[in-house]
């Protein structure tokens, strides 16, 4: 089979690129008389090689990344030079990894459309500076969803998510779950008194509610700290930085709020093992890429309730029924306890394969194609 891939999303540092990276050099090896074709917007310097993988740039005015941030949207000159693109080359089947990147296509092609979540579509205040940008977004899912043969998503709450949603029968909606990078595994360190949350300074992760439980939890632990790591300059998605700082001025502890900004993967994996307690009070999240990666490096976990998080993390993780400050004094004041969860942590991120994603992915292309 020919497979025609968007590659707009590459080199994006968020879970959108993740997913791309990781499933990719699995989907070339799994399926070796297939040959794959992947879109850039613009030419990159990392890509990786395979003698079934092509790469074929559309030399777009902009990224992906700068087009589609919160404050701004894809030209339609650039959306053209990506569909012409692609009619250079003939494919059996298109994937798109994500809507983010979504591009319309010309002709009949069986698409799969990857749909990782619907905060966007349910909480625009999370993710866009305005009402435009909402509306291009409406605009580009609509015209997505009406092309896709398949929607591709990541975990069993966001398939009912998007179903009920937009009114897709679930049956048209595949699960291809995601899992830790091999830098993200269990190594001996000696353990530091920090929290660490990992991910997007967005709105919906929640941060906020960090804030004064560290101050709560510092009665007692006066050296404890609070590291976020994740881009807070360059991200481009909605963010909420300057509110969070305000928060650790109010709460005072100030001091013991680290911003680290973006973390490359082993410097993020050492920041992982060493961490006393990881946190992840998201409003919602599609999956929570990050969690599998705390989890692979043997972190004691503790999450918000619902979503995905709970889904992801099963019986390794202390879902927060209460308080912040009390779910994770409890994960500090119990040295067994944290222990065990370290045990059951390595054991959950285990569960998760990119091989298992990539043959899930690779079903969807033959499904897609038979009919």
């Amino acid at each position: 089979m020919r497979i025609g891939i968007d590659g707009g999303t590459w080199s994006n540092r968020r879970g959108y690129g993740r997913f791309l990276r990781e499933l990719l050099p699995e989907l070339v090896r799994l399926r070796p008389a297939w040959q794959f074709t992947v879109f850039l917007d613009q030419p990159r310097q990392d890509i990786i090689t395979a003698p079934n993988l092509q790469w074929q740039s559309a030399n777009t005015g902009q990224s992906v990344s700068a087009g589609a941030a919160a404050n701004s949207a894809r030209s339609v000159p650039d959306l053209w030079r990506m569909s012409r693109a692609v009619r250079t080359v003939e494919f059996d089947a298109f994937w798109f990894p994500t809507v983010y990147s979504y591009f319309p296509l010309l002709g009949r092609l069986p698409v799969a459309v990857g749909i990782h979540d619907t905060m966007a579509d349910r909480h625009p205040q999370w993710a866009f500076a305005g009402k435009r940008q909402k509306l291009f977004w409406d605009l580009k899912v609509k015209l997505a969803l009406a092309q896709a043969a398949r929607i591709v998503t990541v975990s069993v709450h966001s398939r009912r998510s998007i179903a009920e949603h937009f009114g897709i029968d679930s049956r048209r909606i595949a699960v291809v779950s995601e899992a830790a990078a091999p830098v993200f595994q269990r190594a001996d360190r000696s353990e530091e008194p920090y929290l660490l949350a990992v991910g997007g300074i967005s709105p919906n992760k929640n941060l906020r509610v960090l804030i004064p439980a560290l101050a709560a939890l510092r009665a007692r632990r006066p050296a404890l700290r609070l590291v976020l790591a994740g881009d807070y300059k360059h991200d481009g998605f909605q963010g909420c930085y300057e509110e969070l700082r305000a928060e650790a001025d109010r709460c005072q502890v100030a001091d013991a709020v680290v911003f680290a900004g973006y973390v490359p993967d082993e410097e993020l994996a050492e920041l992982y093992r060493r961490c006393a307690v990881y946190v992840m009070p998201s409003l919602e999240e599609g999956f929570g890429l990050p969690l599998v990666e705390a989890m692979a490096c043997g972190c004691a976990c503790v999450v918000a309730p619902g979503h995905a998080l709970e889904e992801v993390g099963g019986d390794a993780v202390a879902v927060v029924k209460g308080g912040w400050a009390e779910a994770i004094g409890r994960v500090l004041d119990n040295d067994a306890e944290r222990k065990a969860m370290r045990e059951r942590s390595a054991r959950r991120a285990a569960e998760f394969s990119w091989a298992r994603g990539a043959l899930a992915l690779a079903t969807v292309f033959e499904e897609m194609v038979s009919r």
